[in-house]
């Protein structure tokens, strides 16, 4: 954070442990109950037990938009094709 932007998201697992996710490698969030799945490039998801409000505060943008009360996406990551 050198340049005063976050790269780095904390999540928090249902375990307790915290991940650091890549934010620019996110592709969307989504609402599931109480708690949040991650997509990223990677094909490994992530659960947060955050509810995806509490996340939609801590992401840039306006490269991330809530396009759907239980869902916010990377318009970095979207293409037309």
């Amino acid at each position: 954070m050198a340049d005063g932007v976050v790269r780095r998201l904390p999540v928090k697992g249902k375990d307790g442990s915290i991940e650091l996710i890549e934010i620019e490698g996110i592709f969307y969030l989504e609402a599931k109950g109480h708690n949040t799945l991650i997509r990223t490039r990677r094909k490994k998801s992530y659960h947060s037990v955050q509810r995806l409000g509490e996340l939609a505060k801590r992401l840039p943008t306006p490269a991330f938009v809530r396009c759907h009360r239980e869902y916010i996406i990377n318009l970095n990551r979207v293409y037309a094709r």
